[in-house]
Order: C-alpha cells, then sequence, then structure tokens
C-alpha cells in the first residue's frame, strides 16, 4: 500500500506546502524580510514548473485576508496570530497562537500536500517537523542567517518563548536543511545535523525580463543605493560614515545616497545622518514598491553587512547590471568575486568602503566590468527557475524513498 501511494506520488508533480514570513508582492509596502521574499519567487517559479503550492503565513490584524489566490496562481492562506489583542509587545502570544493554528492546519489539511517547506529553521520549523513526522510528510527546512543572526542560536537564545533549546533539537530531525553559504553548513555540522542531509541550493533571482543597466557613465550626480532592512545587522551606520568621507574627499561632486527600506533603527539612522551634516544628500523614501527602477537608475550598490545567509538585496543589484560593493562576510563572498563582477570591503570598516566607492566612481570601465559581470553571474547560477528546478529534483526525490 505504502509502496503503491509513493509511486502515485512520483507520477504526479508533488503538492508543497510553503511556510514562510509575509509574502513579498509586487506593489507591496508593508516590510518583509528575506524569507517571505524567496519563498514567493520559488512559490511562482515552482507553479509555472507545473507544481501545486500553498503558501502559508501569518496573519497580523483584522484588515489582512485569511485566504486569498495569488496573480501567480497559488493560495495564499494566513493563518491567526491574534495580532490585534497581543500586539508587538506581546509577540510570544502571537508565536504561540501561530504554532498552535499551524499546527491544526497542517493536520485538517493533511490530504492537500505532499511536502512541508519552511523557510528559516524557527518555530515554524519546530511544528512543522512534529507534524511532518506524525503525520509521514517529508520537511525541508532552509536556515537563512550565519554568524551571530545563525537560525538555530537565534531560536535558542529567545527568551520570550519556553522551550527553544529542545525545539531547536527537534529542528535537526528535518529530512533536509538548506545551506545558503558554508558557514551555515559548518555551523549545522557543528549542532550534530549530518553532513549527507546538508543540501545546498542558493537563494534565486528573476532573470526573464528583468531590465538592466545600460550606461555606466556618472551624470552630474553620483547616485549610491543601500536596499534592505534598517537593523544593526545590515550595516548602515558604516555606509553612512563611509559615505561622509567621500563627500568630503571629493566636495565638487553632487552626491546622493538613496536608502530603500524600513526597520527600527530608521530614527536613528536619520539622526545619525542629521550628525554628520550629509542628511541633505541622504535620502530614505522607505520601501517602495519598483526596487527594480531605483537600482537601474543608480550608479552603484552598497551592502555593509555584519552578517547575511545570502542577500535578496545584493542578488537583485547584480541582476541589474549594478556596480556592488559589498562586506566579505559569509554569503556575500558566495555571489562576488573581488574586483571581478563586484568588490569585497572588511567588515565595520567605513575607510575601506568609502576606498571602494572612489575606486568605482574614478574608474568607468571598472564600473562597467564589475557591473556587466554582476549580470552574467546570476544569469549563470542564481535564475530562480534554476534554483526551482533544483527543488523540484529535491523533492522528487524525498517523495520517492
Amino acid at each position: 500500500m505504502l509502496a503503491e501511494k509513493s509511486r502515485l506520488q512520483t507520477k504526479r508533480s508533488p503538492r508543497i506546502l510553503m511556510i514562510a514570513g509575509q509574502p513579498y508582492m509586487t506593489g507591496q509596502q508593508n516590510p518583509v524580510g528575506g524569507a517571505g521574499r524567496q519563498a514567493y519567487k520559488l512559490s511562482a517559479a515552482l507553479v509555472r514548473k507545473g507544481v501545486s503550492v500553498t503558501y502559508v503565513t501569518d496573519r497580523r490584524g483584522r484588515h489582512c485576508s485569511k485566504r486569498e489566490l495569488d496573480s501567480n496562481g497559488f493560495p495564499i492562506v494566513r493563518l491567526s496570530m491574534l495580532w490585534e489583542l497581543f500586539g508587538r509587545r506581546a509577540r510570544r502570544f502571537g508565536a504561540y497562537t501561530f504554532m498552535t493554528t499551524l499546527s491544526w492546519y497542517l493536520l485538517r489539511h493533511r490530504d492537500e500536500y505532499d511536502l512541508i517547506h519552511v523557510h528559516s529553521a524557527t518555530t515554524d520549523t519546530f511544528i512543522g517537523v512534529l507534524m511532518g513526522h506524525r503525520l509521514g510528510k517529508p520537511v525541508i527546512a532552509k536556515v537563512m542567517n550565519s554568524g551571530k543572526r545563525y537560525d538555530l542560536q537565534r531560536l535558542r537564545q529567545n527568551r520570550a518563548i519556553i522551550g527553544t533549546t529542545q525545539m531547536a533539537k527537534t529542528i535537526l530531525r528535518c529530512d533536509r536543511i538548506i545551506a545558503l553559504n558554508q558557514l551555515i553548513k559548518q555551523e549545522l555540522i557543528d549542532d550534530g545535523y549530518p553532513v549527507d542531509r546538508i543540501v545546498h541550493i542558493p537563494n534565486g533571482v528573476e532573470i526573464e525580463g528583468a531590465p538592466c543597466k545600460k550606461s555606466y557613465a556618472l551624470g552630474p550626480t553620483v547616485r549610491l543605493i543601500f536596499t534592505g532592512r534598517l537593523v544593526p545587522e545590515k550595516g548602515l551606520d558604516i555606509l553612512l560614515e563611509a559615505f561622509a568621507q567621500v563627500m568630503a574627499l571629493r566636495p565638487h561632486l553632487d552626491w546622493r545616497l538613496c536608502v530603500l527600506g524600513e526597520g527600527a533603527q530608521r530614527q536613528e539612522y536619520r539622526e545619525m545622518a542629521k550628525q554628520m551634516n550629509i542628511s541633505d544628500a541622504v535620502q530614505m523614501p522607505g520601501q517602495v514598491p519598483d526596487v527594480t527602477k531605483h537600482l537601474c537608475e543608480a550608479d552603484m550598490f552598497l551592502l555593509p553587512s555584519r552578517v547575511e545567509g545570502m542577500s535578496n538585496a545584493l542578488l537583485e543589484a547584480m541582476a541589474c547590471g549594478l556596480p556592488c560593493i559589498a562586506s566579505q562576510v559569509a554569503g556575500n563572498d558566495a555571489l562576488i568575486e573581488s574586483h571581478k563582477n563586484g568588490l569585497l570591503v572588511p567588515t565595520n570598516d567605513a575607510t575601506a568602503l568609502a576606498k571602494g566607492i572612489l575606486a568605482l566612481v574614478d574608474d568607468e570601465l571598472l564600473r562597467q566590468k564589475v557591473g556587466c559581470a554582476a549580470r552574467e553571474t546570476v544569469e549563470a547560477r542564481f535564475s530562480v527557475d534554476d534554483v526551482a528546478e533544483q527543488y523540484l529534483e529535491l523533492y522528487q526525490e524525498l517523495l520517492r524513498r
């Protein structure tokens, strides 16, 4: 009977239950994390390949619909966190509520999916593994962050939720864990996860129809851009310090720094720019519906992050053919080979970042070389359709087992 069920599963496309944060959608202006952005893009790419996907996320507030059919052809299901009752000051209750509603959903709809795919090793993955193994469903989890933000370490250190140490041990029973970079792989091995069950599949970015930078000549204004969450680990403080340095070193140039994104440190960074006397040259419009348009108008992209898994923002900038400078941390060094398809600079080093900015400003041929090579890199290795194909092969392998 079980063998027959396995044969039936391999004859049709697998039915995947995605569990992730709020999905990134075109035109959406609410802050979303990398997990939601990647899960949404991957879901759309899988649907194009004929895979059935249901996207499950949390529901924050009464204004959010409980269920809707996305324009890409897959349902988005939002499970209650009772956010309207608890709010941000009582996140632990929202987490407990979501774990409960997620468990009930997985049980109630067990005949509607074949495999559970969770984007980030958190309490969601704990529930996914717990219920998946009870129901006989394979479970895949992706570890999104490395270093100080390593998913499992952050979970263990979360004092707002009881039992996180045991939750982390349960997550290590996943059928497969996706490691975005080599540091994550080593961290999983150090945690005792079997190396033969660690799979490297990168994040992906849309290539088909994506606009690409046409000219690398500087205009009357030198335009720098940063996109990402306004939180300490993204290193925007280092960027502001470097920006102040280049403005002082090249006072005859008209400089602009566009900071796209939202986060807890937004006001702090505004004050910092004001204290450095660079606030007139720093634009902070928040989260915008069309990031690509801003990227293509910029002269270079900057990502001085302190930790990464594999940056969606950096992938998107590279896909636009934009010259990029990033900090030399795990994840960034998997995308950029310094002076070939971008520049890598030491972490937490504003002076080194300033030197990198000036190197690109002073050399149009270098801007063109690394910008074109960045686009070629994502075309060759990081297309979301190729990433979806790798996941599809992994799904089918697990379902055959």
